[in-house]
Order: structure tokens, then sequence, then C-alpha cells
């Protein structure tokens, strides 16, 4: 053993990720004193906490140990949210040196099945079942053939080295902060965008001084005229003035976003042209809403629209209905085993019985009421279509549940649309796939996919491909297209190309069979995707990021072209 370190060489940096803690809890007993059992460790540090466990390691310990976390988000899946929670923490705790994601990359496997479907497989798949942990090897923010997850980003917007905060509208001013420990600021240059609803109209090069490691300067950014009912946003960026061995020059390394408060509503709706009057048929266990443009048709028995044409374009490949679940994600199944109750959601999504079915014609438009009962318990859903004769649909839904269930995965509508839409514009978060405890560096804008490039699925089929902060989305064929808003707050969305319970079923991707078109969830909220590990109630989303038991009202705007 000649030329190794002993342990108690004062060149080796001593770990042991049990140190100043009993129980899970920190003690009095525990801190840094002659009197500690573990006073030969260089550092304080525990497994996965969440972001007050973390702080508290901190601030109840004495001495100048430095704090970390050896293991503390599980990139398991669609995962790592509320990230920057716990990064909020170690910003705030000078002695917090920082902690390790679990872990850099997935360990799969790529093959090519019989069939030839080539697809990333883990244990379990060559018959090695008794000895191994199965999809646990893919827990990386990069994936097997290393291209990023959309965990990067945000990855990379907690880490970065400097912090804008503190916006002031009256002076045109907001805040830098120099989270380095040697680097100042010069080796940087700083730009500004200023958008409105989404679109730059203005935008250049900041003037900072020379910021400190560790120090904080007040930045001024150019004014501008504001149109009252537009939302506006000030993004900031800091580039690499120079190339270096890791990056080229103008690589964007910190950004951030402030979006400006708006002083009236916004309306994203267009005015359509005018058309022929609404007639309103009955034949039976069909009600058909319609004019010389459009056609809305409901099944009376089930209470859905089961067709929707505009200009004799089809829109629709399956019916809309009311949904409260996603495809588990790993963290979801590790709450659900242990919280089997979430699962009334699924039933809730999978029984709906139709209570009342009522019409309504009124001099400009239609209004058809549907009232269902969820699963088996006292839970109740209420659509309004108010349907209008230029190809406007407005849908107000209305969800009645007693509180002391279980939080609800998700609120919304689902539906699919036909194989010839191919692109969909959207204002809201992104470009990249987004959820509401993973969402900070996704910024608002005007972006632009095509459905069959929407967003990649993870090796192990869950939910995937959302996006939150949403304003409207315009899903566009060669024949038409569907505008969609949500009047009263923002929205989410998601699409792919699958069913969502063959997503929820699946264990690899190539037992998946691709749909003739795209699934479309239009979600009033849906939960977080949790993870600070992804084996315990540690696995669920954060209590501000869940959807608790109760009553609520929504609306969404359809408008055909």
């Amino acid at each position: 053993m000649a030329g190794y370190l002993k342990w108690n060489d004062p060149k080796r940096l001593i770990h042991y990720e049990g140190a100043e803690s009993y129980g899970g809890k920190l003690s009095p007993q525990s801190r840094n004193t002659p009197q500690d059992p573990y006073d030969f460790t260089d550092m304080i540090s525990r497994m996965y906490p969440t972001p007050e466990e973390f702080k508290e390691m901190d601030e109840t310990q004495i001495g100048e140990k430095m704090v970390i976390s050896c293991e503390y988000t599980h990139a398991m899946g669609n995962s790592n949210g509320g990230l920057k929670l716990f990064w909020d923490v170690a910003h705030a705790h000078p002695r917090i040196a920082g902690a390790f994601i679990w872990d850099w990359m997935d360990q799969g496997i790529e093959v090519t099945t019989k069939e030839g479907c080539t697809q990333y497989v883990y244990g379990g798949y060559f018959r090695d079942k008794g000895y191994t942990d199965y999809n646990f090897c893919l827990n990386g923010v990069i994936n097997a053939d290393q291209t990023p997850k959309p965990v990067m980003e945000e990855c990379k917007y907690v880490f970065q080295p400097f912090e804008f905060s503190e916006l002031d509208r009256t002076k045109n001013t907001f805040k830098v902060k120099n989270r380095m420990a040697f680097t100042t600021s010069n080796t940087y240059d700083f730009f500004y965008e200023i958008k409105e609803n989404g679109n730059v109209i203005k935008l250049g090069k900041l003037e900072i001084p020379n910021i400190a490691p560790a120090t904080s300067a007040i930045i001024a950014f150019p004014s501008f005229s504001e149109v009252n009912g537009k939302e506006y946003a000030l993004n900031v960026y800091a580039k690499t003035k120079v190339a270096t061995d890791w990056q080229k020059a103008s690589s964007i390394v910190a950004s951030e976003q402030f979006v400006y408060a708006v002083e009236k509503e916004l309306d994203f709706t267009t005015k359509s042209d005018v058309s022929s009057e609404l007639i309103v048929r009955t034949s039976g266990s069909e009600l058909e809403v319609s004019n010389d443009n459009l056609k809305v048709l409901f099944h009376t028995k089930t209470g859905y629209v089961s067709q929707l044409t505009f200009k004799g374009k089809d829109m629709l490949l399956s019916s809309i209905k009311p949904n409260f679940w996603r495809a588990t994600t790993d963290n979801d199944r590790a709450v659900i085993q242990r919280n089997e109750a979430i699962t009334f959601w699924k039933k809730a999504t999978q029984q709906q019985k139709l209570l009342t079915f009522d019409h309504k014609t009124n001099i400009d438009n239609v209004i058809v009421e549907v009232t269902y009962q969820l699963g088996k318990e006292e839970v109740f859903y209420t659509f309004i279509y108010t349907i209008y004769a230029d190809g406007r649909i407005i849908i107000d839904n209305a969800l009645k549940a007693k509180q002391g269930l279980a939080n609800i995965p998700r609120i919304g509508l689902q539906t699919q649309l036909k194989d010839d839409f191919t692109s969909v514009n959207w204002y809201g978060k992104g470009p990249y796939e987004n959820y509401v405890d993973r969402n900070h560096s996704a910024f608002v804008g005007n972006y632009r996919k095509t459905l069959k490039d929407f967003s990649e699925s993870y090796v192990y089929p869950q939910a995937y491909a959302n996006r939150s902060g949403v304003r409207h989305a315009k899903f566009t064929s060669d024949k038409g297209s569907i505008m969609i808003t949500s009047p009263k707050e923002n929205f989410e969305f998601s699409v792919y190309p699958y069913e969502m319970m063959d997503l929820d079923q699946a264990v690899y991707l190539c037992e998946l069979e691709k749909l003739k078109g795209y699934t479309l969830n239009l979600d009033y909220k849906q939960q977080g995707v949790g993870g600070y590990n992804s084996w315990s109630m540690k696995a669920a989303p954060r209590p501000e990021h869940s959807i608790p038991a109760k009553n609520y009202n929504f609306q969404f705007v359809l408008e055909l072209k």
C-alpha cells in the first residue's frame, strides 16, 4: 500500500455522508465539537435532503466545515423538479459548497429488435431479471448517446455565474450579482432584448461596470414605449467575449427574463369572418350544430364532441374529453406505490358517467351543457360549450371535487388531431419541454415546432413534451388551423404521436404504436415532475407544484380557421 494516502493524511479530503446527522435530523450533539464522533470529516454531507433540510444542515452547525449534498436530485426519467428552490438555498448560504446530481449520463444500451426497431434498453431486457435494478441506470441529465435532456437547460440556469434580480420599472434598472469567486464581469459582454407579446421591439448591448467576484451592481437599460393591453419582457444575456477550450465566442453563459405586469387583461383572440346562421339538428344519438362553414357534432349518449369540421376540414381523430391523468413518470410510480389513492384520477379519466345533456339556441350562438360524474366518488365535471357561427367555440369547464381525495396529476382536456396537422406556434415558455417546477430557464416567447419533432420521449415511456405558461397555441395544417387561448389565465399543453394510456403502460419505446395523428393535452394545470429522489415520497412534486382536490373553473377558446 506504499504511496497511498492514509485516512488521516492532511492531503486527503475526507467525506462521510452520515456526518453531522442522526436519524435524518440534526441535533446539538452532532455539531462540530470534540465529542462529535464524525469530527474526522472535512465537510457536512447528507444524501437527498429537501431544500429545507439542506438549509438546516448549514444553520444548525457551528464551526467552519463546508456543507454539501453528495447526492441531491435524481435525474431518472422526467425529473429534477424544484432544482431552483434547492439552489436558492445554496446561493443564500456561503458555507454551502454545492451538491451532486445523480447522475451525469444514462447507461442505456442501444439495440435493434428483430422487427427492425431501434431503441435504448436497460436491465431486465437481457433475461437478467434476478440481477438488475431495471431502469434505475437511466438517471442522467444527458442521454446515453450524450445528447442533453431538457433538464440540462434548467441546470445551466440555476448554476449560472451571474444572478439578475430587482427589476425597477420606474428607473429602468436591474441588479447584477457576480456569483464567481475569482473572475470579474469584464470577461463577458452583456446584451438585452425587449419583447412585446413575444416579438423583439428593441435590443442592444448593455453598459456594465467591471463587477468584482461576489459583488453586485445596478444596471440601466433603455426606456421604451408601452401599449396598454400588451405584455412585455426584458431578456438579459451574458456572453463570452472570446472562445475557450470548452465554448465558442458569444456563447450565452447566463440569462434572465423579467416579464412586465400587464395593466389590462390580454386578449389574443382574432376577428373571424361572419358566417351564416347556426342550425341545430338532432338525429338518433347525435346533435349537430352547423352552418355553411362549421360543424360541431355531439354524441348525446356520451356528451363528447365527436367531430369538429371547418370549411370541409375534419380536425379531430378522437373526441374531446376531460382528462386528469398523465402517463406515469418514474417519480409518479414511486409516489403511487405509497399512495395508491392517486389512481382515482386515472379511473376518473376512464369512467365518466353522463348525467345531463342540454342545449339552447340563442340569437348569435348555441350553448351545449354537459355534466358527468367521475369514477365512483362524488366528483363532477361540467362542460359548457358556447358555439358561434364564425368558428369560435368557448369551452367553460367546472370540476367539483370533494376535499380529502388525493392530489390531481393534471386538470384539462384531451383529444387527438388528424395527421395532416404538421406544426404548432405558441406564445409561452419554451422552446424545450418544461413543467411548473422546472421552467425557470424556459423564457416566454413566440416559438414554432413541427409536431413530428416537437419533443423527444424518454427511454422508459412516460409523460413528456409539456409546455407551461402558454398564452396561446395555434395548430396548423395545409387545410386549416385551430387557435387555442385561455383568456382568464395561462395554460399548458403537450402533443405526441401516441395514446396516453399506451405511454402509461409501455416499458420500452418499441412497444409503442404511433397514431395516425397526435394526442393533444390542453391543461388548466399539470403538477410538477418532482424528483428530490425517485423511491420515496420525496419523489412527489412539492405542495406549491401540486394540484389539491377541490373545485376548479377554467376556460378554453377554440378558433377554427
